[in-house]
């Protein structure tokens, strides 16, 4: 398992997944000592826990749970005072497959998106107009999509085998362009 393999990853993980600033702190501690241990499965009390995590008792409970729900640990609790059994996933070889949700269009929606965000600021406008907190003027439209639109396109149809899917795939495509650059 290697380290920035998986926080890299992590954090792919976190652009389309939501997770509590404990249930992160937490990940960052079971990472580290998986990585340390040289295994992804191992025994670590709460004390310990709470010390690298920073977090209180309850708030690793419940973060551990939050974490196992998204899939990313599993753990055994054990009786008395046994430490529990922690098994840490790694994401960094699997992130693009296992925890890749996105379609291919919400991707390029995204894409399009970031465009947007980046053509406002350069218009000098404020993040606080960018988050629609202040009067927003509407950016000029560009007269052709930017080619990385063109490349995430390229890579989905590259993977799309039934014609009439790769036929579906381009009509949404166009119409996203359109919305924005039409």
């Amino acid at each position: 398992m290697d380290y920035i393999s998986e926080i890299k990853a992590f954090y792919s993980f976190l652009e389309t997944h939501q997770l509590s600033a404990s249930a992160i702190a937490l990940w960052h501690a079971l990472i580290h000592i998986a990585v340390n241990a040289g295994r992804n499965k191992f025994a670590v009390k709460v004390s310990l826990l709470e010390v690298k995590a920073g977090l209180k008792r309850q708030a690793i409970y419940d973060a551990r749970k939050c974490l196992k729900e998204n899939g990313l640990i599993d753990f055994e609790v054990r009786k008395g005072n046994q430490a529990a059994i922690y098994t840490v996933y790694g994401i960094a070889s699997e992130c693009q497959a296992q925890f890749h949700t996105q379609s291919p269009i919400q991707e390029i929606v995204s894409v399009v998106e970031t465009q947007k965000h980046t053509q406002l600021q350069a218009q000098g406008h404020t993040q606080e107009a960018i988050q629609g907190n202040a009067p927003v003027i509407e950016p000029q439209k560009h007269t052709q999509p930017d080619t990385q639109i063109y490349v995430k396109a390229q890579e989905y149809l590259a993977e799309i085998e039934p014609a009439a899917e790769k036929d579906s795939f381009i009509q949404s495509v166009n119409n996203v362009i359109g919305s924005f650059f039409g």
